[in-house]
């Protein structure tokens, strides 16, 4: 675990059989170093890199990567070119919402899916092109069946994403 001890900022919320699995995403840069975000005890998504390589060595970028007040209940993440990630997740607003990482930092927040009264259901899933800026994420939303399952796909260059599939159902 390169050292981590277990604690509130460590350990990923708990939660039932079906919404753990929600709170917690990986992937790996152009570079092939491992990363990971997840919601912690502490209500916080927190963001740590392992370096490529053989070893055991992982260093926490941030803390807090959202820095928002509302409850995060899912997470996805996506690799780009240049080693440029896009944490995508959703709030108890039921909007979507993405950051993206240069490699250094996280950028601001932008919203993909304003806030609705539509419940989210299941994960959020991305679709990543590790050789281009292009990805994509689908959802489903509704309460009752049948439920919407809904995408976006996203083209741009590194810096931003720009929508040029706003949310749409997906027959």
């Amino acid at each position: 675990n390169g050292g981590l001890g277990e604690s509130a900022t460590t350990e990923v919320k708990p939660g039932t059989d079906a919404l753990a699995h929600v709170r917690f995403a990986a992937v790996r840069d152009t570079s092939g170093n491992l990363h990971t975000v997840y919601v912690n005890r502490n209500d916080d998504v927190v963001h740590y890199r392992k370096a490529n390589g053989f070893n055991d060595s992982w260093s926490r970028i941030s803390t807090d990567v959202t820095q928002a007040a509302a409850v995060i209940d899912r997470v996805a993440l996506a690799a780009v070119r240049g080693n440029n990630l896009y944490l995508l997740y959703s709030k108890s607003d039921a909007g979507i919402y993405y950051r993206r990482f240069d490699g250094a930092s996280w950028g601001s927040e932008s919203t993909l899916k304003a806030p609705s009264a539509t419940p989210l259901q299941g994960a959020l899933a991305s679709i990543e092109s590790a050789n281009d800026c292009s990805l994509g994420v689908a959802w489903t939303e509704g309460s009752v069946s049948p439920c919407n399952v809904m995408f976006s796909l996203g083209i741009g260059g590194c810096s931003e994403l720009g929508t040029i599939q706003a949310a749409g159902t997906l027959t």
